[in-house]
């Protein structure tokens, strides 16, 4: 099972409003920011810094740390993000309550200060607007790029990854093109946000499975004799339900 996946990718979309790009002015102005964001002075330090780190997929370990030096609390990374990610999607009011977005806010206060103004009029909008950004680039820009290069390649897009499919079954396994698509993926994103991203493939890459010698009564067992012992997510409930397995033995 295989996932292509862009890393940090909130923080990543957003450090593309700094100099955004044509296509990305063009969504910003659906929101009526441009003109607002025009004006920032994308040449400070901090954005310089914050732009580094979304685009080396280090920002959250870097943030990490600052929240360790400051002392601020937090369970593991998931508590983590959902701490950090106040700082964008939270109300501008939030740096009163949260010492993670205070924290932010010092070591980034031009980034924060772009963010405070996209979200000046509502609070939400800065999300709505990243997800704005990254539906485009994914459905828009990414997705028909791999289709063109590999019009036989089935995959679902998930948020900021993409999970190549086999196309009989619909369960993501590895290929040999998942070092193509990543490349198209990276190449598609810088195109269109000007910046390049870091893109991971995550899973578990197996060897082609021997020949099955007797047919098995569902997929979840045929995937456990391949040994993938991974968690089917909710997509896969229909193929895990109804897949006769006796189609997915290979020859």
């Amino acid at each position: 099972m295989v996932e292509i996946d862009l890393s940090n990718s909130q923080p990543f979309f957003a450090a593309c409003l700094f100099n955004p790009t044509p296509e990305v002015q063009a969504i910003m102005r659906k929101f009526s920011l441009y003109q607002k964001c025009r004006s920032l002075c994308t040449d400070k330090q901090d954005i310089k810094e914050y732009t580094k780190l979304v685009t080396t997929g280090q920002f959250y370990d870097f943030m990490m740390h600052k929240f360790d030096e400051a002392r601020i609390t937090y369970c593991d990374r998931r508590d983590f993000k959902e701490k950090l990610f106040l700082v964008f999607f939270g109300r501008i009011d939030t740096k009163n309550k949260s010492k993670a977005v205070k924290l932010f806010a010092q070591i980034f206060p031009t980034v924060a200060g772009l963010f405070d103004t996209v979200k000046s009029e509502q609070h939400n909008q800065l999300a709505i607007l990243l997800q704005k950004i990254e539906s485009y680039t994914m459905l828009r820009r990414v997705a028909p790029a791999i289709k063109s290069n590999f019009p036989e390649l089935p995959f679902l897009t998930k948020h900021d990854s993409l999970l190549p499919a086999h196309n009989r079954t619909g369960v993501i396994l590895p290929g040999s093109c998942v070092d193509k698509v990543k490349a198209i993926i990276e190449d598609e994103i810088e195109h269109t946000t000007g910046l390049r991203p870091v893109v991971r493939i995550k899973g578990k890459l197996e060897p082609k499975p021997k020949i099955i010698q007797q047919s098995t009564d569902s997929l979840t067992q045929y995937l456990s004799h391949i040994t993938l012992n991974l968690y089917s997510p909710p997509y896969l409930y229909h193929y895990i339900r109804k897949a006769p397995c006796n189609e997915l033995i290979y020859n």
